[in-house]
C-alpha cells in the first residue's frame, strides 16, 4: 500500500514535469554540470545524455561508478561542483 500510495499520482507528475520541458532552455549560460556514472544500470549513461540535450550548454561527466556516483567517486564529484562554484 505505501508503495502505490507513493505512486498514486505518478502519470500525472511525469505530465506536469514534461509539460515544463521547454523552460530548460532558459538554464543557457547557467554553468550546469551533469555527472553520472558510467555503470549505474537505472539512470544509465543514455539517461545522462538525454538530460544533457535538454539543457543547453551543460556539461556531461561520465565516471566509472555506478548509481550513488557521489559515493563512489567523492572527489571527482566535488571537482565538477568546484568548478562552477569557483569564484570568476
Amino acid at each position: 500500500p505505501a508503495f502505490l500510495g507513493l505512486n498514486r499520482d505518478l502519470n500525472a507528475a511525469i505530465a506536469a514535469e514534461t509539460a515544463r520541458q521547454p523552460r530548460l532552455a532558459e538554464l543557457a549560460g547557467v554553468p550546469i554540470r551533469i555527472v553520472f556514472g558510467d555503470r549505474d544500470r537505472y539512470l544509465n549513461p543514455g539517461v545522462a545524455r538525454s538530460l544533457q540535450a535538454l539543457i543547453p550548454g551543460s556539461r556531461l561527466t561520465l565516471l566509472p561508478a555506478r548509481h550513488y556516483v557521489q559515493v563512489d567517486r567523492p572527489a571527482e564529484v566535488s571537482r565538477e561542483i568546484r568548478a562552477v562554484t569557483a569564484p570568476r
